[in-house]
């Protein structure tokens, strides 16, 4: 077991205007409500409740250059997946099969009905990683989630508005048990 740190891109429309209650603490309370639906399949658990969060609303360059970096970061864990299953799987291939037919299917299945217990295949592990970052999920490997796309996709839209309003929104690190 190891901490990991994730960044959760945080809304928060209107609420320097409105005052009253600290913006880190809302936007950490508002990531921690979200996040903690995913504690058993992001990760294990939250490794206490501190988190480092950059407002827009005080720091925009740095909210929108630290956004740039943490976008990437699900991308970067689905080329990192794809190059273990080609590591794993095919090895005398130099590309995977654009498309995934019988031969792909009747590989995992051969793996996943062996004798020797497993139960999820490592190639088939190696899938649902790749399935589950092309679907947005929040995976241990994202590292990023973006709370007004509820994906780890950043979508054009979402990155337009943090752009142009940087204020209406925080990103929040924080640590989690892997």
């Amino acid at each position: 077991m190891h901490r990991e740190t994730h960044c959760v891109l945080v809304e928060l429309p209107g609420q320097r205007e409105r005052g009253g209650e600290d913006l880190t603490e809302t936007a950490c309370r508002a990531v921690f409500e979200v996040v903690r639906e995913y504690k058993g399949k992001a990760f294990i658990d939250l490794a206490g409740d501190e988190c480092r969060v950059v407002l827009g609303a005080e720091q925009p360059e740095l909210l929108v250059a630290e956004l740039e970096k943490a976008k990437t970061l699900p991308y970067e864990a689905a080329l990192t997946a794809l190059e273990q299953l080609r590591n794993y799987w095919f090895e005398s291939v130099s590309s995977l099969p654009v498309t995934v037919d019988e031969f792909l299917v009747d590989l995992v299945w051969e793996e996943l009905t062996r004798d020797d217990g497993k139960h999820m295949t490592t190639v088939g592990s190696y899938l649902k990683t790749l399935v589950d970052l092309f679907t947005g999920e929040y995976t241990p490997e994202s590292g990023f989630y973006s709370i007004p796309d509820r994906s780890t996709a950043l979508s054009c839209g979402t990155l337009r508005r943090v752009r142009k309003r940087p204020e209406d929104f925080a990103l929040v690190f924080f640590e989690y048990w892997v």
